[in-house]
């Protein structure tokens, strides 16, 4: 198995040029491509009209279950058979959606970090891809990469990261656990993807500090109840945002626009402002 071994220049000593971080040294986002949660009001326009991805999911198989997601709080952010809501939910939760079009993942990745990861390379932080993310990251985004489609392996990496530790951000991103395209191997797929992702997250939570901040996300939803062979589907995704920092979440709303994550490590890191995007780091520490 590959892991993410850092260089001198990416984990030993740093730049006296590396700006300082806000509350949170590591941010880590975690992306689950086709979770989603609920058709955006423009679904019908892409044949996606009646998309809900994890409730359909939930209901076809009879209920779902994933404690530490529960935990967190994926059952507050929309109602799900199997998965109570959580009260109080230990992360902080949203619904968002995407103000760009399409349904693919490189523009939902694309538009979550609105350029915010060069500025972040270039000034001496770490940005460490894991996962599909080491495909949609220009090389000179990233310090370091570990590519693999193994879920235990990206969570395994995800760990290795946070042990090092990096100071910058991690970008981890979850496909299909058998490798198939999302959503074209029927909603099983996407159950076992998700069940992989709840068994190996107490692992990654076991080692964050005050200083670290989760982010799990969805990339678009996958509603393979409506057709096998759709793939994505329009709809909104659950963000779930998790720190010791903070003792329980709070509700951050419906966002319109997946580029919030920008302005939020615009916030955190202060780097250079991002078109658009509003920010949710102060409600994170209110």
């Amino acid at each position: 198995m590959e892991s993410y071994e850092p260089t001198e220049e990416q984990g030993g000593e740093r730049s006296s040029e590396v700006p300082e971080a806000g509350r949170f040294s590591q941010v880590v986002v975690l992306v689950v491509e086709g979770m989603g949660v609920g058709a955006l009001p423009d679904a019908e326009d892409y044949g996606d009209r009646g998309a809900a991805t994890l409730q359909n999911l939930s209901n076809y198989i009879a209920g779902v279950e994933l404690p530490l997601l529960k935990w967190m709080g994926l059952g507050n952010v929309v109602p799900l058979r199997g998965i109570e809501q959580a009260d109080p939910p230990a992360a902080s939760i949203a619904r968002v959606g995407r103000a760009g079009a399409g349904t693919d993942l490189s523009g939902a990745v694309t538009e979550m970090f609105a350029r915010t990861l060069p500025v972040l390379a270039e000034g001496g932080l770490d940005v460490v891809a894991l996962g599909k993310a080491t495909t949609l990251l220009p090389e000179e985004s990233v310090t370091a990469s570990v590519e693999t489609p193994m879920v235990a392996d990206i969570m395994d990496n995800i760990v290795k990261a946070l042990q090092t530790p990096i100071r910058g951000v991690v970008l981890a991103v979850v496909g299909a656990s058998d490798g198939a395209e999302v959503g074209k191997s029927g909603p099983i797929s996407l159950a076992r993807t998700l069940t992989l992702v709840d068994q190996d997250l107490g692992t990654v939570l076991d080692h964050m500090t005050a200083e670290t901040l989760l982010l799990v996300i969805g990339s678009s939803g996958c509603d393979a109840t409506l057709s096998a062979t759709r793939g994505a589907t329009r709809e909104y995704v659950p963000l779930l945002c998790y720190t010791p920092a903070v003792e329980s979440g709070i509700d951050l709303g419906t966002r319109a626009s997946l580029t919030d994550l920008a302005a939020t490590l615009v916030d955190n890191f202060g780097i250079p402002e991002v078109q658009g995007g509003d920010s949710f780091y102060v409600q994170l520490l209110s």
